[in-house]
């Protein structure tokens, strides 16, 4: 018979930017562009079948990029690793990562930076202790989008929906016309 078998799904959502209590669901090791890579999974608190629900953390930078020097990055990535393991509540530098699986914390939702249609989620970049966090943060603006200025909507029936020209054949010529220049 036909539908049979059909039952509603919860679609997929997108979070807006802001911050979120999150329970990590899933952690794995995979391999990314720039080596090993940490893939976290979280579900939002309020927020089911929610997305971006995924983030990653890289491994400790062997090398500098060009643009910054080891040192620096390794700074970096040392301040990301806090402030993830602050969010969650795991023992700094606890990389036992199935020990990681159904820790509450906090996470912050907001555009990429290269890429600012698209949201991702960081860690929350301040400590976080139970349910409450100690100082809330301001919630990253989304960047706006310039207004573009609408047509009224018999202009754009015009030229939307001109009807085409008729298309016309030239007469046939027969001979050559009189007025060659040779």
């Amino acid at each position: 018979m036909f539908g049979e078998g059909f039952h509603r799904v919860e679609l997929a959502r997108p979070l807006e930017a802001g911050h979120y209590n999150a329970r990590i669901t899933s952690v794995r090791m995979t391999q990314g562009a720039l080596g090993e890579q940490i893939e976290v999974t979280v579900s939002v608190d309020g927020h089911p079948n929610s997305f971006p629900s995924k983030f990653w953390l890289g491994d400790s930078p062997k090398s500098g990029n060009g643009q910054y020097s080891v040192d620096e990055l390794l700074e970096f990535w040392c301040k990301r690793m806090t402030a993830f393991f602050d969010s969650f509540g795991i023992n700094a530098g606890d990389f036992n990562i199935s020990a990681w699986h159904g820790r509450t914390g906090r996470i912050t939702v907001r555009p990429q930076k290269s890429k600012p249609q698209y949201m991702e989620i960081v860690p929350y970049e301040t400590s976080f202790e139970g349910k409450e966090a100690q100082q809330e943060p301001q919630v990253p603006q989304v960047p706006q989008v310039p207004q573009v200025p609408q047509m009224p909507d018999n202009v754009q029936q015009q030229t939307m929906f001109r009807p085409r020209q008729q298309f016309q054949p030239q007469q046939q010529m027969t001979g050559y016309p009189d007025d060659l220049p040779f």
